[in-house]
């Protein structure tokens, strides 16, 4: 079994499916390896020039697996200089056909999800969510902190955990939220008697850019009031992980306090991202413009891509 790869090869695998974990990838030609019984060092051309033969040893393979061993050879070939090759062009081939069954599979999959009795009704639980409001304000931190979480699900467009988990609270503004220097946080604060939110660090944050956001629902809005006057008295991060506000919250409080919070309000340890498909469900009921489309994908701080209207429909 190979235990080391020549630096090229990792490279060329690397520029092709941008995959940078080195033990991935020897994982990977490892797997091969024992498929067809050779090793890499004995590797050539010629070795996978029977594309059909190939395809025979990885159809027992699940089919993402199949698709990370047809890449394999396909970044071999580029490491041989081989991608101009015709047998590079059915490789290529092959693993884009794999690609668009396993996105079939997947759609398919949330279409039956969305379809399925258990799919949330996001109207019924946000209005139950607002019913309890009253209680809520007689919990201690831990939990009312853990259903100001679920609030930022249900009252405003659900939003992602770590745009939570880098929140920070600015009690008195000198500047701008979108002009503070540090872009690895993200901000909020109460300007004009309005929140506001700046949004840097968040996933797709390379491809979508700062938000630049206001809480409108006066339900979240007298939440965010009652936190702030009687948790997080000064600046600093909004959301901790014990009442000593030692250390703020990361992912995993977060969407655990999400899941805790829903089975003492619902009966049932509903996820964030149960909340965001059934969000996306009751948004498609209506009939909804592309600009509509764009706007709602960016405040959830994902990329618009029409493919996905099938799957809420």
């Amino acid at each position: 079994m190979t235990t080391r790869l020549p630096n090229n090869y990792i490279n060329a695998y690397s520029i092709v499916d941008n995959e940078k974990s080195k033990s991935f990838i020897l994982h990977m030609v490892n797997r091969f390896e024992s498929l067809i019984n050779i090793r890499f060092s004995e590797w050539n051309f010629t070795t996978f020039l029977d594309i059909d033969k190939i395809q025979d040893k990885i159809k027992d393979e699940v089919l993402s697996a199949q698709i990370h061993l047809l890449g394999t050879i396909k970044r071999f070939l580029m490491y041989k200089n081989k991608n101009n090759t015709l047998i590079y062009k059915k490789y290529s081939q092959s693993i884009n056909s794999k690609y668009k069954v396993l996105n079939n599979n997947r759609e398919n999959k949330i279409i039956q999800k969305n379809q399925s009795s258990e799919t949330l009704d996001y109207n019924n639980l946000k209005n139950i969510f607002i019913s309890k409001i009253e209680d809520i304000k007689k919990c201690r931190y831990i939990q009312y902190r853990n259903y100001l979480f679920l609030g930022f699900q249900l009252l405003e467009i659900p939003t992602n955990l770590c745009n939570l988990e880098h929140l920070q609270y600015i009690k008195e503004p000198t500047m701008l939220l979108k002009n503070i220097e540090n872009k690895d946080l993200n901000y909020i604060s109460k300007i004009d008697n309005v929140y506001h939110i700046t949004y840097n660090n968040y996933k797709n944050k390379k491809h979508i850019g700062q938000i630049n956001t206001t809480i409108t629902n006066l339900h979240l809005i007298d939440l965010l009031d009652y936190y702030f006057q009687n948790f997080v008295l000064e600046s600093g991060y909004a959301f901790y992980n014990g009442i000593d506000f030692g250390n703020n919250s990361n992912n995993t409080t977060i969407g655990e306090g999400i899941r805790k919070i829903s089975n003492v309000l619902f009966n049932k340890r509903y996820s964030v991202n149960d909340y965001r498909n059934a969000y996306l469900k009751q948004f498609y009921q209506t009939e909804r413009s592309y600009e509509d489309k764009v706007l709602n994908c960016r405040n959830m701080n994902i990329i618009y891509n029409p493919r996905n209207d099938l799957l809420f429909i």
